[in-house]
């Protein structure tokens, strides 16, 4: 132990004697540590960590598995029939969101409520952090019991209340209506969203006139009995599933998934890609390490040779490099961990739905543990080759004249270790090339709809206040006739699902005098559009006429279908005057009036689906968002939009504000984040890389000097000499290449799943990233080689 502390003593004095190399060396490890340990932190928390509800294992996600709609989320009845007859389940919840005003202040606010049926928090195994939960049976009444409760988020009670405790058990004013709040949510609270922006919870209002068998709106949580899981609970849900059809339910099947997975979704390979790429820096981080460290020992072999002969030990010679590199390692994981704690955010930019997953306090001893493990792993291993070559330093080697170290295998490991680092740059290099060309090709492609010029918004209406569809009616038309006179408004539209939202509901189709095979009409998107929609997005009509104010309940129940539903089910037909039904939508028929253009829906990388519009006021959800189209610069409506909604209704606040250009944007943003952090990881392992060229060029150059004075000494030009050099460092970099495509064949799969409308082995991304790489490397060589060309045959031919 003795021994130990003195070999940490003089490494320390070491560091202190060089603090350039010292500097370096931390900072260079820092930088592939804290990459890792940056990364690491969400991976550990959203991947590799229990949630942090009581037997998490247990909780599960329900869905009712609906005939040529597949996985749905459950109807009430649905829900009450798998509540009564329970199978595989201890206890069942569900919500659905709901958008509520608070009101009684200057403005009114939007927020999101989550309306709960059954046991959603005792199944979650979550208790209030302040007060206590309601009883089913508080919202038993539905909107006509006496007194309204509701629970707080954490954050909204932080945000808009001030974290005032004092509000438990007070009223505030919802809708206009005065609801007490019966507590705060603990932040765990987040993980029951499922991606919802819910800001309070309530019990459920029901009956409701939509809450019919048809509507599928619940997200269902259950919590298995104990001793099952979600693989071995497969036969009793298939039995309980057989038993509600034979009982006369109408939906065929359930289905489970873990909570956990429920909420990680597909952003795993995202995960895997990103720890694939900081492994593959922190490779490249611990190569350029050892090529300092090996720079180094050749540099001190005179004093291993001085303490060898002195009588060291071999082993307490090698142990004493060893120590050296790990007190490096230590010290590049205190620098690694302080750039995890800063770049953490970066990657949970990139997958912001896993935040809650995340947790707000990223350190945990797995983290330290990790981090501080890969920095002394890296630390050590970029040590083992300068430990094994100091024990080869000898004191007749230094009177012989090698005692500086400068063989030529040294030199020759030092040259692979850089190819190495050129290899694994240009893997790094090429996957961001294939992002960058995934985000572009997004960002390319056909959208449907003009979404340059376009402000889009959100409104809902409160039951109370608007209980009838023409209450709702009468607002919207309303709301439309204010927008239409606002300055540089070219048209209005509503509709319940904008293009590239993330709401895109679904029905079974069917036309009147056809019947399907199998018994049942296929799944096509559905969504309600007002008079001025199709203008708004300039959605060309290609056949038959758009929707006009005429089109209200009163008359003819009419649809316009897609150009891709037309063609997939009318063929060579014409489809104006054909009558269809959609499910969820009724059982009156609808006749066909136009036929419009494909639309980008549910997102950039999937192809435009078969859809089915109907009139906005044929139709009258409680909420719909708002397209206007503008000759000026949308974001300088918003002041006047929510001055027209408030004009309207001033308890009625307006949400989700955005340019529909920025939503087409965020709709790579998943993908332009995950470019944007390999870029960062690229943009490193190219630096250090080409350090490492320049460092090797410069030791050669170094090491030869005699050898190339004498060379210019007997009458050979500068030039010969750059060329060769130049000559000389192709090769490695050529090797390097070589290397890199070898890494690109296999690491390139693991985003395979990410990409669109490129191959993971794409040549031109390949060949630009090597040609762009091997520019680069070439240049940080040029340095040392030009200096080759100057030297003074004089002054190196001199002996030392």
């Amino acid at each position: 132990m003795r021994s130990i502390v003195q070999d940490l003593s003089y490494a320390f004095r070491q560091l202190r004697r060089h603090p350039g190399f010292a500097l370096a060396t931390v900072l260079v490890l820092g930088l592939g540590v804290g990459a890792n340990s940056a990364v690491f932190t969400v991976v550990d928390a959203v991947l590799l960590r229990a949630l942090p509800l009581e037997h998490s294992e247990r909780i599960v996600q329900v869905f009712a598995e609906v005939p040529n709609l597949g996985t749905a989320r459950a109807t009430l009845p649905g829900f009450r029939d798998w509540q009564r007859e329970s199978g595989p389940f201890e206890s069942l919840g569900a919500f659905h969101a709901t958008v509520h005003s608070l009101t009684g202040g200057d403005t009114p606010q939007r927020i999101i409520v989550g309306s709960t049926a059954g046991d959603y928090f005792g199944t979650a195994g979550l208790t209030p952090a302040i007060g206590r939960l309601y009883g089913e049976d508080e919202g038993a009444g539905g909107s006509d019991y006496s007194e309204p409760v509701i629970l707080l988020s954490e954050s909204l009670f932080r945000e808009s209340f001030g974290a005032d405790r004092s509000l438990v058990g007070r009223t505030v004013e919802v809708d206009g209506r005065l609801t007490r709040v019966l507590g705060v949510m603990p932040p765990e609270e987040q993980l029951l969203r499922f991606g919802s922006s819910i800001d309070a919870w309530a019990p459920m209002a029901e009956p409701l006139s939509w809450m019919g068998r048809g509507t599928g709106f619940l997200r269902v949580l259950g919590r298995l009995r104990p001793g099952l899981t979600p693989e071995t609970a497969e036969q009793p849900l298939q039995a309980l599933a057989t038993g509600l059809i034979e009982a006369g339910n109408t939906e065929s099947g359930i289905s489970i998934v873990s909570l956990q997975d429920a909420l990680i979704g597909d952003t795993r390979p995202l995960l895997w890609a990103l720890q694939g790429a900081a492994l593959l820096l922190l490779v490249v981080v611990a190569t350029n390490g050892a090529n300092l460290l090996l720079a180094r020992s050749l540099d001190r072999s005179g004093e291993f040779a001085v303490r060898t002969a002195l009588g060291a030990s071999r082993h307490r010679v090698a142990r004493q490099v060893l120590v050296d590199t790990a007190l490096l390692g230590v010290l590049g994981g205190v620098v690694g961990l302080g750039l995890a704690l800063l770049c953490r955010g970066l990657v949970l930019n990139s997958v912001p739905e896993l935040a809650p997953l995340a947790g707000s306090t990223p350190l945990n001893w797995s983290v330290l543990g990790y981090t501080f493990g890969i920095a002394v792993a890296v630390g050590l291993l970029a040590g083992l080759w300068p430990a094994a070559r100091a024990t080869n330093s000898s004191w007749s080697g230094m009177k012989a004249g090698v005692g500086r170290g400068s063989s030529g295998s040294a030199q020759r490991g030092r040259r692979v270790m850089v190819a190495v680092e050129v290899g694994l740059a240009l893997v790094l290099l090429v996957s961001t090339g294939l992002m960058v060309r995934t985000v572009s090709g997004l960002l390319d492609e056909e959208l449907g709809f003009e979404p340059q010029g376009v402000l889009t918004a959100r409104a809902s209406l409160p039951e109370l206040p608007y209980p009838r569809a023409t209450d709702r009616i009468r607002f919207f038309n309303g709301l439309v006739e204010r927008l239409e006179r606002l300055p540089g408004v070219e048209a209005v539209g509503l509709t319940s699902a904008l293009p590239l939202s993330g709401r895109n509901d679904t029905g079974t189709f069917e036309i009147e005098g056809r019947e399907w095979e199998d018994g049942d009409g296929p799944s096509i998107g559905k969504r309600s559009a007002s008079a001025g929609y199709f203008a708004a997005l300039k959605i060309p009509v290609l056949a038959g006429r758009e929707f006009t104010k005429s089109d209200h309940s009163e008359a003819l129940q009419v649809a316009v279908v897609s150009e891709s539903l037309a063609r997939r089910f009318f063929g060579d037909a014409d489809p104006l005057g054909k009558r269809i039904n959609i499910g969820w939508w009724g059982s009156e028929p609808l006749e066909i009036v136009g036929v419009v253009g494909d639309v980008k829906q549910s997102s950039l990388d999937q192809d435009a689906e078969a859809a089915a519009y109907r009139p906005q006021a044929q139709i009258p959800a409680p909420n719909a968002t708002m397209v206007i189209s503008t000759t000026q610069d949308p974001y300088g409506l918003v002041a006047a939009v929510r001055s027209a909604v408030l004009e309207a209704d001033p308890n009625q606040p307006i949400y989700d504000v955005i340019a529909l250009g920025d939503l087409v944007r965020e709709s790579a943003s998943r993908r332009s984040a995950l470019m944007s952090l390999l870029l960062g990881l690229s943009i490193v392992a190219l630096v250090i890389s080409c350090l490492g060229v320049y460092a090797v060029t410069a030791q050669a150059v170094r090491r030869n000097g005699p050898e190339i004075g004498l060379r210019l000494a007997l009458g050979a030009q500068g030039s010969d000499v750059l060329k060769s050099v130049m000559v000389a460092e192709s090769k490695l970099i050529g090797l390097g290449l070589v290397l890199g495509l070898a890494g690109v064949l296999a690491a390139t799969r693991l985003l395979e799943a990410l990409l669109f409308g490129v191959t993971p082995f794409d040549l031109p991304t390949v060949a630009t990233s090597a040609a762009a790489l091997g520019g680069v490397a070439m240049l940080s060589a040029l340095g040392p080689a030009v200096r080759a060309s100057r030297i003074d045959p004089a002054r190196s031919l001199q002996p030392d």
